[in-house]
């Protein structure tokens, strides 16, 4: 062609090898070739021969992803049709252009584009290429989220299609399927269904021995069963997913074959027919592990570790979990490591580990929030207030709840849960926070009075009666208390009866009144030793015990104490209050000169150690009273020892007010010991 100065010729054999070097995957040499081609038709002033060659440069820059370029040279080639008034190939660079918008996520772009195509088709007569348009619109308006419009397009596809004078069995099919998603996500849910099962009958039009028809079939029962799962019938799922695990058994498709078996997994779940879906899970994890197919092998692990939930057998769903958990890490996953680790978070939770689960639920929020996926971490929060609340962590508990409120709001989640602002009025009042937490439990108490929960309702009042008793308003606090008992009591609410009284009595005591105080107690250590619940007699026992001894009547205080003991070593799972009651009991003793008082603070002081760091300032506070009682036994060197390392615990919590009170017991030790540098040391410090 250069020999002989054969422009145009030259030009088409550039186009034709530029297109040889598109289908052995030479991008960059096919570019070269169509860009000579361009300039050899721009200077012989060649529009047709221009717009091939911009339409072939538009489709290979498509190809590598360079939208914009892609865009350039379509609209260009576009702009060219028209000049030469070739309303076929302007039909053809709208389809193109609106394929590439499409690609990218502009709907709105592509779906113009794909219906000024269809209108030059239209115009055209080409029925076949009208249905393409259609299809390709239809297309757009799914991933817009228009179903409607997507259904009136994939209609008039169908309906182009059953004009052509050669009926097209396949391409009928594909738009059958297409029309029945559209419907589905429409919620015409009857249609769908009836689209796909024509869309099924039309295979015994087709090839049965054609691997790709089969394949085409199970594309089409994958369907149904989607359709049927998110419809909420399991059942009908399960026999379309069946349907689909024969075929693909047959055509040696093993990778579709084990993802099938995920899917009928999962519906055994919905079913809560474990035992099913644990071996279909099984038999995938197989198959995925002979295909070395990472991803497949930690969805089964995951799958699994929910069974393992379900069927309550917790350390084997722990198990599946962390096998599962390594390969998420491998692979970046990090979505699914998250869920992973909540996963983990929940089955350590479920079995009381609930240190572990906090770990846990730490590490996905981190992921979580790396992600931006707000309602997952809005959840992680609500699971990780739970657990601290749980483990009497309570700022760490306020902080984690205020975060859930906050972002529930923010996403629009409604109305907070009241058991959650019950939680925050609970934490609050622990630490001291009444006015707080009396915001809290108020708006509780209006939820459920509203939902007409009389139980949470009268929960909430004994709540807000002591959070009001501690923060100075005892009369009110003790009214609120008085409604509490009086709704308990109509309920039949023996157990709430007695929690009622036993909070009139601390209030009653705070007011100084002992002997009203006693009698409160005194009716709660009843009530729980009907009903068998020995770790609150236990500490109503205790209460009594304190009023005796706030009285001086410490003999009577000690008995009660060591009833106290004596009824919780009945209890099951321990008692909490067992450190403060050996703490009362050897004060108790050391007033009445009694030397078995230095055992008992050692038995208090071990109680404390056991209940971890959360006991740290409890031990300190045993540890004074160890050190008054060798200084009533006149052992001053011990009581000094104790007394040190009390301050050192004090030091260690950044508890000033409560070190510089045990500095200034020190400095007396150290004086009275003869230790004048220490007192000074002491006094200094205090």
């Amino acid at each position: 062609r250069r020999k002989i100065r054969d422009k145009t010729g030259l030009a088409e054999a550039l186009n034709r090898l530029g297109l040889t070097y598109c289908d052995i995957g030479y991008d960059l040499r096919a570019i070269d070739y169509f860009e000579q081609s361009l300039v050899i038709c721009e200077d012989n002033a060649d529009l047709h021969g221009q717009a091939v060659c911009l339409l072939h440069l538009g489709s290979v820059f498509k190809m590598q992803r360079d939208n914009a370029l892609a865009i350039d040279y379509f609209e260009r080639c576009l702009e060219v049709r028209k000049k030469v008034g070739d309303k076929a190939g302007m039909a053809d660079c709208h389809e193109s252009l609106g394929l590439v918008y499409y690609g990218i996520g502009e709907g709105e772009n592509a779906v113009r584009h794909y219906e000024e195509s269809l209108r030059l088709r239209t115009e055209l007569g080409d029925v076949y290429a009208q249905s393409e348009a259609c299809k390709n619109l239809g297309a757009a308006y799914l991933k817009m989220e228009r179903p409607d419009l997507a259904v009136a397009a994939l209609e008039r596809c169908l309906l182009l299609q059953r004009q052509l004078p050669q009926p097209n069995d396949s391409a009928e099919v594909d738009a059958l399927s297409s029309l029945g998603l559209a419907s589905f996500q429409a919620g015409l849910n009857d249609k769908a269904i009836g689209h796909m099962e024509e869309a099924l009958e039309l295979f015994r039009n087709l090839p049965a021995e054609n691997a790709s028809v089969q394949s085409g079939k199970t594309v089409i029962l994958d369907h149904m069963g989607n359709i049927y799962s998110k419809m909420g019938r399991p059942d009908r799922a399960v026999t379309y997913y069946t349907m689909s695990l024969r075929v693909k058994k047959d055509i040696g498709d093993m990778t579709g074959e084990a993802r099938c078996l995920v899917r009928i997994g999962l519906e055994f779940l919905h079913l809560g027919e474990l035992q099913r879906a644990f071996e279909a899970f099984t038999e995938a994890l197989h198959m995925f592990e002979r295909l070395e197919d990472d991803n497949g092998i930690s969805i089964c692990y995951e799958n699994l570790g929910d069974t393992y939930m379900q069927m309550g057998e917790i350390r084997q769903a722990i198990f599946s979990y962390d096998r599962c958990l390594p390969i998420k890490v491998e692979t970046w996953d990090k979505v699914g490591e998250a869920q992973c680790l909540d996963n983990l978070g929940l089955a350590h939770f479920a079995l009381g580990e609930l240190r572990l689960a906090v770990e846990y639920y730490e590490q996905a929020l981190n992921l979580w929030r790396a992600e931006g996926d707000k309602a997952q971490y809005t959840s992680t929060y609500e699971n990780l207030g739970a657990l601290h609340f749980l483990l009497g962590e309570h700022v760490r508990s306020i902080e984690c709840y205020v975060q859930y409120l906050n972002l529930s709001q923010q996403t629009g989640d409604g109305a907070a849960d009241p058991e959650i602002l019950l939680r925050l009025g609970l934490s609050n009042s622990a630490i001291g926070e009444y006015t707080v937490a009396l915001e809290f439990l108020k708006q509780a108490l209006t939820f459920y009075e509203e939902l007409n929960d009389v139980r949470t309702a009268a929960i909430c009042m004994q709540h807000i009666g002591a959070a009001e008793g501690r923060n100075g308003q005892l009369d009110l606090g003790m009214t609120h208390l008085q409604r509490s008992l009086q709704l308990r009591s109509n309920a039949g609410d023996e157990t709430g009866a007695g929690d009622c009284l036993e909070e009139m009595g601390l209030l009653s005591v705070l007011d100084g009144n002992y002997l009203r105080a006693r009698g409160f107690f005194e009716q709660a250590e009843k009530i729980f030793a009907n009903t068998s619940d020995r770790v609150a007699q236990a500490t109503c026992l205790m209460h009594v015990g304190a009023t005796h001894a706030a009285l001086a009547d410490h003999q009577r205080a000690v008995a009660l104490y060591k009833a106290a003991l004596l009824t919780a070593d009945q209890a099951v799972g321990g008692w909490s209050g067992k450190a403060d009651c050996l703490d009362h009991l050897a004060s108790s003793q050391a007033v009445l000169g009694d030397v078995t008082a230095l055992q008992t603070f050692s038995m208090s002081l071990q109680a404390w150690r056991e209940k971890g760091p959360g006991g740290r300032l409890g031990e300190a506070a045993i540890l004074l009273q160890l050190a008054r009682a060798h200084g009533r036994l006149g052992d001053l060197r011990t009581a000094a020892e104790c007394v040190r390392q009390s301050c050192e615990i004090y030091r260690t919590a950044g508890d000033r007010k409560a070190l510089s009170v045990a500095l200034g017991h020190l400095a007396h030790l150290a004086a009275s010991t003869g230790d004048g540098t220490g007192a000074a040391a002491a006094a200094a410090e205090c």
